[in-house]
């Protein structure tokens, strides 16, 4: 091959940059320090995740797209708590909590990962579907949201599939659990993102469901998406401040 004789290669359409992060992440196994700060100081650095993931994908860097997945996972997590929350106590009646910053890195991701058309990026498409799910479904009664759902045929078709094959994630507890399933203690709860029903028996056409819920000082029950991402980002930056590692009230 001519790259192999002139010992270099030639990337059409890349951003150095971005390159250079996964360069990086070859040699070493940890985010460059720019990447890291970006992740670290960015309120909700969604598009930032979404081009590592998309650059992971061209280079096949399998282990760098479960990093971003797993950070994305916490963040859209955390997200959907706050949407959910402030909708739940009347705060957000024109569904504020749903910022402009937001929508425009949500919807950028999306359109990348629905548009670009490689299968690899199912995961990502399957990331932004779970937030909508966390949140009940929430966002869909936002009209700038559901537009630009609608702005996306194929995103459109897996959001209304999420609505009925998996009913299970849209139904609410009818009564708060006595105990929090994590830490097995009496305390307040978070609201019904927290609060799985879970299938109990295989009984058909009749099934039962257990409700568990989480207090407000457990972890979160994904916490092994943290893991997954700690040692990408260096102890210098995914400490106790880290905005990625204080998703707790």
């Amino acid at each position: 091959m001519p790259e192999a004789s002139r010992k270099e290669l030639t990337l059409h359409d890349m951003d150095p940059v971005k390159v250079h992060w996964v360069l990086i992440y070859i040699y070493t196994g940890k985010a460059a320090p720019d990447l890291a700060t970006l992740l670290k100081k960015s309120t909700w650095p969604l598009r930032v995740c979404g081009d590592l993931f998309i650059i992971a994908d061209f280079f096949m860097l399998d282990a760098l797209m479960t990093k971003v997945v797993s950070m994305l996972h916490v963040g859209l997590f955390e997200y959907a708590k706050q949407v959910q929350k402030a909708c739940k106590q009347n705060e957000c009646e024109d569904l504020a909590c749903l910022t402009d910053d937001f929508m425009n890195q949500y919807f950028a991701v999306a359109a990348d990962a629905y548009n670009l058309g490689a299968l690899s990026l199912k995961r990502l498409r399957v990331i932004l579907i779970k937030f909508i799910q966390l949140a009940r479904f929430i966002p869909m009664h936002c009209s700038n949201f559901s537009q630009k759902v609608y702005e996306l045929p194929e995103f459109a078709q897996d959001v209304l599939k999420a609505t009925y094959e998996r009913p299970r994630k849209s139904v609410h507890a009818h009564a708060i659990p006595s105990k929090c399933t994590g830490c097995r203690k009496g305390a307040d709860f978070y609201p019904d993102s927290w609060l799985e029903p879970q299938g109990n028996g295989n009984a058909k056409p009749r099934q039962t469901f257990q409700v568990k819920g989480y207090c407000n000082n457990c972890q979160n029950p994904d916490k092994g998406h943290t893991e997954d991402y700690k040692d990408f980002l260096g102890p210098e930056i995914a400490s106790e401040d880290s905005s990625w590692e204080d998703f707790r009230d």
